[in-house]
């Protein structure tokens, strides 16, 4: 097993928690899932695989995460969410890593994950996959940021993350990160540079995706993808226009 806590948020999860716990049964020492305000079987699918579910009620996706690193047993975290799946080569690659020399040296390592999005494996971007428990803390109330200092490698094979069940999904999910980040940039920018952001910020964003991240070349998947990356930036700085506005 990896000398690794494995650590995990989730709410109403149990579409994909059982994916992501059968890629680390038996292959970490310990499994801590840290769960708020479930309807479904979350609990019960957790606790089916051995994990240590722990009740939490919800701080936000950076301090939800410090909670949930503050449990954990072990000197490692192995950071995963609860719509994410280790790959074989992934698991084989961090073992490797354990029994190497660059294990002391280093405080984290990163791997590409690949998103899976309107059928298709399409996106592929960079995620923190190990750090030392002692050397990191969250910030951040949606998309986190991991804080640390220290050398990083990147370990070989993929995490696949399961990024939506639909459409519709991945339109609620855009709402709802959007309004959370909207309270953030309206305290952050004035109405004119909101305006201007809503104006600029979406067209960019999408031909960020769509050409220098070569996204045209899945067709229109990629293009799907594209869209909505620009969606939510959109949404995101007219909803913190709208608050800005309502405070003014």
């Amino acid at each position: 097993m990896l000398p690794v806590s494995a650590v995990i948020i989730a709410s109403n999860a149990a579409d994909t928690l059982s994916l992501c716990l059968r890629s680390l049964r038996g292959r970490v020492r310990e499994i801590v899932v840290v769960i708020n305000d479930c309807t479904d079987d979350t609990r019960k699918i957790a606790e089916s695989f051995g994990a240590r579910v722990i009740e939490h009620p919800w701080e936000g996706f950076g301090e939800q995460r410090n909670f949930a690193a503050s449990q954990a047993k072990e000197a490692w975290l192995l950071c995963i969410d609860s719509d994410e799946e280790v790959t074989p080569e992934l698991y084989a690659s961090a073992e490797a890593f354990f029994k190497s020399s660059l294990c002391d040296q280093t405080t984290a390592c990163f791997v590409k994950r690949i998103n899976r999005q309107f059928g298709r494996w399409c996106s592929v971007d960079r995620s923190l996959f190990l750090i030392k428990k002692e050397a990191v803390h969250w910030e951040g109330s949606v998309h986190e940021r991991a804080c640390f200092h220290g050398q990083t490698q990147i370990l070989r094979g993929y995490l696949r993350h399961y990024t939506e069940k639909n459409v519709l999904h991945a339109l609620e999910k855009n709402v709802r990160y959007a309004r959370t980040r909207a309270a953030d940039y309206a305290q952050k920018y004035s109405q004119f540079g909101l305006m201007m952001k809503c104006l600029t910020h979406p067209l960019l964003n999408f031909f960020s995706f769509y050409l220098r991240k070569g996204l045209f070349l899945k067709g229109f998947a990629g293009f799907y993808v594209s869209a909505m990356q620009a969606f939510f930036c959109f949404l995101k700085y007219l909803l913190a226009l709208e608050l800005k506005r309502k405070d003014d």
